[in-house]
């Protein structure tokens, strides 16, 4: 209870086989790349993850149910263990967010576990991004192509009212889109085509735009 964080100005180094659990925050204030060993958030306390420089870890691990505040990036190389709680990132600053680098994980993602706010795909060919909001998990597959980064979010917003960049007038849309929904929509950049398939359910209230599923396409 004394200690409010794990501050990190150098010199700390997993070796193979190490496994470290906080119950708080982590600030780092150096280069901190791990080729081995897991790091994990645990507990019931709210903990953030700030400094500097953006970490590095081969294996995540969160089981805290109040979650993790991204105010710097976190990058994984290998598994992204979800099992309680959300790691957010601010949905104004696409900069920061989660990233999954060419041979990383994401397993056990879903409503009580997953990314609120953006999360990145470095180098991948097929990603599931673990994306949702604070009360359902909504993975969007993105699939084709290598891409050597994409980046996605997930928005349970009036996208012609955002809350956090310019709107997308909904209004303006090709003469063959009846409509399109005003409940939620995604968000997905990269440099590079490729195939995306998204779910919908209840919440998406896709009835009404149409009673065919088969007449919804992605915009």
């Amino acid at each position: 209870t004394a200690q409010p964080a794990l501050q990190h100005y150098g010199g700390m180094h997993f070796h193979e086989g190490a496994q470290v659990g906080l119950y708080f925050s982590f600030v780092n204030q150096a280069p901190f790349e791990q080729e081995s060993g897991l790091l994990g958030f645990y507990g019931a306390n709210p903990s953030k993850v700030s400094g500097d420089f953006a970490p590095l870890l081969q294996d995540l691990e969160i089981f805290n149910a109040t979650g993790v505040d991204l105010e710097v990036s976190l990058s994984v190389g290998n598994n992204l263990s979800f099992i309680d709680g959300d790691l957010r990132s601010p949905g104004n600053l696409p900069q920061v967010h989660v990233a999954l680098l060419e041979n990383a994980l994401p397993l056990g993602a879903g409503d009580a576990s997953k990314v609120d706010g953006y999360a990145v795909a470095i180098n991948r060919e097929s990603t599931v991004f673990p994306v949702g909001d604070a009360q359902q998990y909504r993975p969007l597959i993105l699939e084709g192509a290598v891409f050597p980064l994409a980046r996605c979010a997930y928005f349970r917003e009036d996208p012609n009212n955002p809350s956090t960049f310019p709107p997308f007038r909904t209004d303006l849309k090709p003469r063959t889109i009846e409509a399109v929904s005003t409940r939620e929509f995604w968000r997905l950049e990269g440099s590079s085509a490729g195939a995306v398939t998204l779910s919908w359910n209840p919440r998406s209230n896709l009835q009404e735009l149409t009673d065919d599923p088969a007449k919804i396409v992605l915009m």
